[in-house]
């Protein structure tokens, strides 16, 4: 049983809670990975906030706000720094996990910056899931060089997805078959909910202009809420796209993934540092396109060239990339030891002992390597 300093186990109090958000398993698989370690996980809610005692320990702080309109968004702004502030007093710590370094899709701005400003002042210990990442992040928001900082990479879904045969049972045929897709000598997978900053009609469109009557796209996801998004992702769709709007039962994954030669993510890098679709596509065996950062290469540095290409530009060149690469020869699998879940509980807990020891000097933080 892992236990804070008092002899009481480490508590923690998570946001979000579990039950796979967005459809991704991960915060299941961190959550399994810790409790495996005797940490006692509770879902997040504001009644409970106000009686933490333990760790809080937030990954999307913006997921906490309804941002419907600036009124409601005001009001639980207020409600949420207030909850962390009287935790805080009560000697619960905060801990933010850093994914992203704002919102995708951001509403009301002004709110949104003095909102993260003050939250970001009450983190006690901050995680990040990349040296690189840990950079970004701290020079977007300074207060966290006065934070300690721990580099935990994000885990793989290999435990969510496990192997039991060659690309887990089923072949490309076989995938085909199951899913009812058109044949195609070379296949391209974006999987995933459909938000703007992915760029879906954008590399449509870009697909359309290629003209490769030997390829297919397959888009597969959900919109949410975005009635115009869909619209856009349609017309932009043309013969060879197959487009498939709507939620992806977890027993697809696979199949989907199997159906394709290469995953590729245009996605627009202003905000997101970190994407789970692309390791859940290396979790898969499946290699992928993503646009040229410090963190993808960092990512392509430990997995392998054969894995993870880099693209410079906008869907266009994705799609380029993705045509020379759909056919190459890899051998073995990606090698995902980096991200294991039993070293990531570790250091995860690890992090929580930490942060309910001893305060650091103000002017305290282990460095990113």
């Amino acid at each position: 049983m892992t236990r804070a300093l008092d002899g009481a186990p480490i508590r923690v109090l998570a946001s979000p809670g579990g039950g796979g958000t967005d459809g991704n398993p991960y915060i299941d698989l961190l959550h399994q990975a810790v409790a495996a370690l005797g940490v006692e996980v509770t879902p997040f809610d504001r009644r409970r906030l106000l009686a933490a005692r333990g760790v809080v320990h937030v990954h999307w702080p913006a997921a906490l706000v309804r941002w419907d309109s600036a009124p409601l968004a005001l009001a639980d702004c207020a409600k949420v720094l207030a909850g962390l502030a009287i935790a805080r007093l009560r000697g619960a710590r905060l801990v933010w996990t850093g994914h992203d370094l704002e919102p995708h899709e951001l509403r009301h701005p002004l709110l949104h910056r003095l909102y993260f400003a003050a939250f970001s002042r009450m983190v006690d210990l901050w995680i990040s899931l990349t040296p690189g990442g840990a950079a970004a992040l701290q020079q977007r928001y300074p207060v966290l060089a006065h934070r300690p900082l721990r580099v935990v990479p994000h885990g793989s879904y290999r435990d969510a997805y496990p192997r039991d045969a060659d690309r887990h049972g089923v072949d490309r045929r076989g995938a085909d078959r199951a899913l009812d897709l058109p044949a195609a000598r070379r296949s391209y997978l974006l999987l995933g909910q459909i938000r703007p900053y992915k760029q879906v009609p954008a590399l449509l469109r870009a697909f359309a202009a290629d003209a490769d009557p030997d390829a297919r796209l397959l888009v597969v996801g959900e919109v949410r809420g975005d009635p115009h998004l869909a619209h856009a992702a349609r017309a932009a769709a043309p013969s060879g796209a197959v487009l498939r709007l709507e939620r992806v039962p977890g027993a697809q994954i696979p199949l989907w993934h199997a159906a394709a030669d290469v995953v590729v993510l245009p996605y627009d890098t202003r905000s997101a540092l970190n994407s789970g679709a692309l390791l859940l596509a290396l979790s898969l065996d499946t290699p992928v396109v993503v646009a040229d950062s410090p963190i993808n290469r960092e990512l392509q540095q430990q997995v392998g060239e054969d894995w993870v290409h880099l693209f410079d530009g906008g869907p266009a060149e994705a799609l380029a990339v993705a045509k020379r690469v759909a056919h190459a020869r890899r051998s073995g699998r990606p090698d995902l030891d980096a991200f294991a879940w039993p070293a990531i509980a570790d250091a995860t807990v690890q992090a929580y002992r930490d942060v309910l020891g001893v305060v650091p000097s103000p002017d305290h933080q282990e460095q990113p390597a």
